[in-house]
């Protein structure tokens, strides 16, 4: 690898922690907090028992949640999910990642 290459691939994982981070910023504030719980669950599994699977897991669920950050059917559902909360849907933050996934699936 040459200089240029590491140069490049810096600035690309620059760019994908970026996405991620952004679209952790715009959850609910329920989920960033099972975000949180989730990455110390999966530190402590590795941690105590060696088990390196929750943490594969949990940087998988990054990934697929910094990808539906860049679909705009998502985004609209998971605004319309977060209305519904906001005008007393009543939904938990997990309920309304679930609920926009529903609403995105649901799109012709």
């Amino acid at each position: 690898m040459t200089i240029l290459d590491a140069s490049t691939q810096a600035a690309a994982d620059e760019e994908a922690i970026q996405e991620v981070v952004d679209a952790l910023n715009d959850l609910p504030a329920e989920a960033q907090q099972q975000v949180r719980r989730d990455l110390v669950a999966a530190a402590l599994q590795y941690k105590q028992r060696g088990k390196l699977d929750p943490l594969l897991h949990f940087v998988d669920s990054l990934l697929v949640t910094a990808r539906l950050h860049r679909d705009p059917e998502y985004v609209h559902a998971l605004g319309a999910a977060d209305k519904a909360t906001i005008d007393g849907g009543g939904l938990t933050g997990t309920e309304t990642l679930a609920r926009a996934e529903e609403l995105r699936k649901s799109q012709p």
